[in-house]
């Protein structure tokens, strides 16, 4: 059986990259102030961070909740029973 497209799927790899990416771009930018003899905090830096892995967490808590629900469903209409496993 060909298996559909799993659009949350890509979403969240999407968003998993796009995340990742930002913040190893915030981690360069901060490498390269300080190498360069910046001696000041870098908030600005941190502040776009943490918001970008807050809604990173919302939406992996909510594709998680459904991947789960979808197989309880897929588990219920396999007929396999709670001894089976």
């Amino acid at each position: 059986m060909k298996k559909g497209f799993e659009f949350s799927k890509l979403i969240i790899v999407f968003e998993t990259v796009i995340v990742t990416g930002l913040t190893l771009v915030i981690l360069a930018l901060a490498y390269m102030s300080i190498c360069r003899g910046y001696g000041g905090s870098l908030p600005y830096l941190t502040a776009l961070v943490a918001p970008a892995w807050g809604c990173y967490a919302f939406s992996a808590k909510h594709y998680y909740s459904k991947a789960g629900k979808e197989n309880v469903l897929k588990i219920k209409q396999s007929g396999s029973s709670d001894r089976d496993y």
